[in-house]
């Protein structure tokens, strides 16, 4: 902290602590491999239209929050990557004031499918994610 408040300028204090933001095809990229997941077998078990993940995956669609969710039961996001997903895609991260986000976090944490997921919304009086 103390560097940053020795530098010359608010403006060179910040630079010295941003980068550049990272877009989400490439940070979904990134998971791809930390996972060891290909597309297709993330966009399948998401649920998603073919075309339309992969839309998602190269940045020429942004996703509605319900389907990076889908995307990230099919990625076998964590809670944290899941939340981070939505960040990027212009979405406010997993609220554990709402309960349609608690029941989503629980499914996401538990390692379920997006099937599981819509079970547990449905048989609790929520929207699925489908």
């Amino acid at each position: 902290m103390a560097r940053l408040l020795s530098a010359g300028s608010l403006d060179e204090a910040l630079d010295l602590v941003c980068v550049p933001e990272m877009t989400m095809e490439t940070w979904l990229g990134q998971k791809l491999g930390e996972k060891g997941v290909v597309r297709s077998a993330a966009i399948r078990a998401a649920r998603l239209n073919p075309t339309f993940g992969y839309q998602i995956f190269t940045g020429k669609r942004h996703g509605s929050r319900d389907k990076l969710l889908r995307l990230a039961f099919g990625m076998g996001l964590s809670l944290d990557e899941a939340s981070r997903l939505l960040e990027l895609g212009g979405h406010n991260r997993l609220d554990r004031a709402c309960r349609r986000d608690v029941v989503i976090a629980w499914e996401l944490n538990s390692g379920s499918s997006v099937d599981a997921c819509d079970d547990a919304l449905w048989s609790h009086g929520l929207p699925t994610l489908a």
